[in-house]
């Protein structure tokens, strides 16, 4: 049995326990993967290394993200489906910033686990407009090096970079949007578990 050795935080440490109990029985590789810290906050917009896809797996994940005052505490969430598996939620909060550099945080960190489940379909679905039709509108000028002059930009380059990425591995990945509040199971729920972590400074919560 061959044993990880990680370098972390205590908080760090909290969240990468939480997580490996959702991995149960995941490779020793995808481990040290998601030991790498995914979840991504306004002010570190962290990535993780991609893998060659899994064939038919397919991960889809409603992401969500909340700000209370807009520059303010801000928390973001994420529900995962797995194929057949149940939804899981993770909800965690990312300092004092902006709403949308919170939600680029919270699609970034569905692109980070997409990589670690090695997924081969990946399904992204947001209800920021802002996300969905500038990921959609700039990817290509991103590809090109064309990139204009955004707020934001560690986040963006950092969610294209992982999108290019899981593409040269063979993953298909969609951002989709759907309207906030308008009674979508789980976007609702994303939208409450990202309120719970903006309260909750400091804490990963899991259900």
């Amino acid at each position: 049995m061959t044993k990880l050795t990680i370098s972390c935080t205590p908080e760090q440490a909290d969240k990468i326990r939480a997580f490996l109990r959702y991995l149960d029985g995941a490779s020793v590789t995808e481990q040290s993967n998601a030991a790498a810290h995914w979840q991504a906050t306004p002010s570190q917009p962290v990535t993780v290394p991609v893998a060659r896809a899994v064939h038919g797996l397919t991960l889809t994940m409603h992401t969500d993200a909340s700000c209370k005052g807009n520059p303010g505490p801000t928390g973001m969430a994420i529900i995962v489906h797995e194929g057949d598996m149940a939804t899981q939620g993770f909800g965690w909060s990312g300092g004092t910033g902006y709403n949308h550099a919170a939600e680029l945080s919270a699609v970034l960190s569905a692109l980070n686990l997409a990589a670690i489940r090695q997924a081969e379909h990946v399904i992204i679905v947001t209800d920021s407009d802002y996300v969905h039709l500038k990921s959609r509108d700039w990817y290509g000028r991103w590809i090109e090096g064309r990139l204009p002059a955004i707020a934001n930009p560690q986040l963006w380059n950092a969610m294209f970079r992982m999108k290019h990425d899981l593409e040269l591995a063979g993953v298909d990945v969609s951002i989709q949007c759907v309207r906030a509040h308008t009674g979508h199971v789980l976007n609702e729920r994303a939208d409450r578990l990202a309120g719970m972590a903006c309260k909750r400074q400091g804490e990963l919560i899991e259900e």
